[in-house]
């Protein structure tokens, strides 16, 4: 067996069963890499009783060592407000309650695995050339309906996805 097909062999078996020399190891033979589609909600009324809602992607892919499987992780802060129950967008002093969702029934909430929160994952496999597929993770927001305190203005937040593999 060639050191490649041998260090493949070790990558798989430490991978399967989560050995610390796939972690070392990983960082020599493989990379990932997280891409976002943001979430855009337009115009928000608050005198409607109804939830705006918006959908964005966030897209993972990874590159390496040929049949690798790659257990993958995906992480989303507070966001500005420092909270992720309700987040909330600011528009300077201003905020507007919303929250990002891992489902289209809005009801976990992405976050970090902290409190009522959930982080996303999956496994990754690398084809014969070391490359996959982009696997794609669906993002739900959602402003509830009815803040009637609101101002008018435009709102916005800045999260930051964590993506760990390894």
């Amino acid at each position: 067996m060639s050191l490649i097909g041998l260090l493949r062999a070790i990558l798989l078996a430490c991978a399967v069963f989560a050995c610390p020399a796939a972690q070392a190891l990983c960082t020599l033979v493989c990379s990932c890499n997280v891409s976002t589609t943001p979430l855009t909600f337009g115009t928000y009324n608050p005198l409607a009783s109804s939830d705006l809602d918006s959908a964005g992607n966030v897209r993972v892919t990874c590159g390496g060592a040929a049949g690798l499987s790659i257990p993958v992780t995906l992480a989303i802060s507070a966001g500005t407000s420092g909270s992720m129950t309700p987040r909330q967008m600011a528009n300077g002093v201003r905020r507007l309650n919303y929250n990002v969702y891992v489902n289209a029934g809005y009801s976990t909430v992405w976050g970090d695995a902290s409190g009522a929160t959930s982080t996303q994952s999956a496994w990754i496999v690398l084809n014969a050339l070391g490359l996959a597929s982009p696997l794609d993770f669906p993002a739900y927001g959602r402003i509830p309906g009815g803040q009637a305190s609101v101002a008018p203005g435009n709102y916005a937040d800045t999260l930051v996805v964590t993506l760990t593999y390894f």
